[in-house]
């Protein structure tokens, strides 16, 4: 069996980035959320939304970091790529979330890095092999946050905050 190559377009990871269709808008998820709600903690759940948002800051810093040529060495466990978040951190964490988002929405504009071959130096993504490393990384970010994304919608639903303020799909 011959292995597959994904083609993205960057206008097509732009629109997965920024919530598209498929997922709820980024800013908007998490506009109106308090510092207070962010890092509630649910008894049954794991993380809380901040958490999750720090999790996400990891990983895009991450990808981010790979694609502009810099590999960071992958993490060792999980519990490297899930900071401890304090209370008082919330709005910084969002923005911050925010700020690399857009800066990673950006690079997919960048035509050379969305054909740049993966090489055995470059293959930082986690051991794939497609044949471009910016689409791979690009995708696996907008694939990853969609995945979170879900888990804050959750978190919401069960502190009753959802739909945010902006509005979403409730059914």
């Amino acid at each position: 069996m011959s292995e597959a190559t994904l083609e993205l377009s960057g206008d097509f990871i732009k629109f997965l980035l920024s919530g598209g269709n498929a997922f709820v808008n980024p800013q908007e998820l998490l506009e109106d959320i308090s510092a207070e709600q962010a890092t509630q903690s649910l008894s049954d759940h794991t993380h809380t939304i901040a958490e999750v948002i720090a999790h996400l800051n990891y990983w895009q810093d991450w990808f981010y970091t790979g694609a502009a040529g810099a590999a960071k060495a992958y993490p060792k466990s999980g519990d490297e790529s899930w900071p401890k978040v304090k209370s008082g951190v919330w709005d910084g964490l969002r923005a911050d979330f925010l700020a690399q988002l857009g800066r990673i929405q950006r690079l997919c504009d960048d035509g050379d890095l969305l054909r740049r071959a993966f090489t055995e130096q470059s293959n930082m993504a986690g051991g794939h092999s497609e044949r471009s490393v910016g689409q791979t990384l690009l995708y696996t970010v907008a694939l990853h946050n969609g995945h979170h994304y879900g888990q804050i919608i959750t978190l919401r639903q069960l502190m009753g905050l959802w739909p945010p303020q902006a509005g979403g799909i409730i059914w």
